[in-house]
C-alpha cells in the first residue's frame, strides 16, 4: 500500500524563522509536507516512496476562483504528484495499491495515467455521476453485494458518546462520468468502489 496525507509543521511562535506560510486557513505559519509512505500487506511499514513540502505564500482564494484554475496550478495537484512519484523505480511485479483520504476524491487523479499493477483505494468525498443505470455512485454502490462487515468501538468525544458502529464493505465496478468542470479530461476511468 502506498498511504499518502499531508502533515502541517506550524512555526508560529518560532519568530526568527523565516518564509513560513500560512497553514490551513488560519494565521497560523508552517510548512505543508505531503507523504507517501509504503506499507506491506501485513501491515509492516516499508518506508517513503515519495514526499515534498511546501509553504503557502498567500491564504487561498474563494472555491470559485480555485475551481477555475487548470488541476497543475492547484494545491490538490500534490496528490497526483504523489501517485506518479511512488510509482516510480517499482519492480512491475508488484502490487501497488495508492491509499488517501477523501481530500483525494479528485476526478484528475482517477483519470490520471497509471502503472498496469497500480490501482486506487480513495475514500469518496462526492456523489459522482456514474455512466450506469442509477446515475450516480452511492445509490449504486448501495446495491452493491456486501463483502464484508467489521463492528469498530468509537471512543467518546466533546459531540457524542461512546458506541459500537457496524462497518459494510461494498464494492462494484463503475465508470464515472467526466465532470463539466473538467473539459481538458477526455476520458472516464473506471473505479472499483
Amino acid at each position: 500500500m502506498a498511504i499518502q496525507d499531508t502533515t502541517d509543521l506550524e512555526y508560529t511562535t518560532h519568530e526568527a524563522t523565516k518564509d513560513l506560510g500560512y497553514i490551513n486557513q488560519t494565521p497560523q505559519q508552517g510548512i505543508k509536507v505531503h507523504s507517501c509512505i509504503a506499507v506491506s500487506s501485513k501491515g509492516e511499514p516499508l518506508g517513503m516512496l515519495h514526499q515534498q513540502s511546501w509553504t503557502r505564500k498567500q491564504r487561498s482564494g474563494k472555491k470559485k476562483e480555485r475551481k477555475k484554475k487548470p488541476i497543475q496550478e492547484k494545491e490538490s495537484y500534490r496528490w497526483l504528484q504523489t501517485a506518479k512519484g511512488a510509482e516510480e523505480g517499482l519492480a512491475e511485479k508488484i502490487q501497488l495499491i495508492h491509499v488517501a483520504d477523501r481530500e483525494a476524491d479528485i476526478f484528475e487523479l482517477f483519470a490520471q495515467k497509471r502503472s498496469a499493477n497500480s490501482e486506487l483505494l480513495i475514500r469518496g468525498e462526492y456523489n459522482r455521476r456514474v455512466k450506469e443505470e442509477m446515475g450516480y455512485l452511492l445509490p449504486m454502490i448501495e446495491q452493491g453485494s456486501i463483502l464484508g462487515t467489521m463492528t469498530i468501538n468509537l471512543e467518546r468525544n466533546p459531540k457524542r458518546r461512546a458506541r459500537q458502529a457496524t462497518l459494510q464493505i461494498r464494492g462494484m465496478r463503475v465508470t464515472l462520468e467526466v465532470p463539466h468542470a473538467s473539459p481538458q479530461t477526455s476520458q472516464s476511468p473506471s473505479s472499483g468502489n
